[in-house]
């Protein structure tokens, strides 16, 4: 085979990763699964860490890039999650619920970056995300902490 074959062949490899067995020593950038940087692991006990990898917004519209990383063992087959609106005060303008699925969504000690569309308040100045329940593959959850003692509306 040619030098420049295999030069394309282990091109083609990189590019079809789905992301990291394990998390990466700190890097930068996102053109590679490998060149980006895991979160510590969040204090809550929460499975996943929720980054945002990048934000626009024009009027009413919200295009986000939401990087989930996995720090279980187990693969996640669903997220619950709710978006925050604020104003420059910090005042509260809206929130949206926001549930997405997958078999998996998330492998297990792997991530995956969310393209996230919605419609939000056109004064809203920051966006903030919260991380409600983690449903893995095998049935089992992870709920926040303070949504464990509310009782359940229905």
């Amino acid at each position: 085979m040619k030098p420049c074959t295999w030069v394309l062949l282990i091109g083609l490899a990189a590019t079809h990763s789905p992301g990291c067995k394990k998390p990466p020593a700190a890097g930068g950038g996102a053109a590679s699964p490998l060149l980006v940087k895991w979160p510590t692991r969040p204090a809550d006990g929460a499975p996943v860490a929720l980054v945002f990898a990048g934000m626009t917004h024009r009027g009413e519209q919200l295009d986000a890039e939401l990087r989930v990383f996995s720090f279980s063992q187990r693969a996640v087959r669903a997220l619950r999650l709710t978006f925050h609106f604020l104003d420059k005060k910090g005042g509260r303008l809206g929130r949206l619920a926001y549930p997405r699925q997958g078999q998996p969504l998330v492998g297990p000690k792997t991530f995956v970056t969310l393209h996230i569309t919605a419609r939000m308040p056109s004064q809203t100045d920051r966006v903030t995300v919260t991380l409600n329940t983690v449903v893995f593959r095998d049935g089992s959850r992870w709920i926040r902490p303070e949504k464990r003692a509310l009782p359940n509306p229905r």
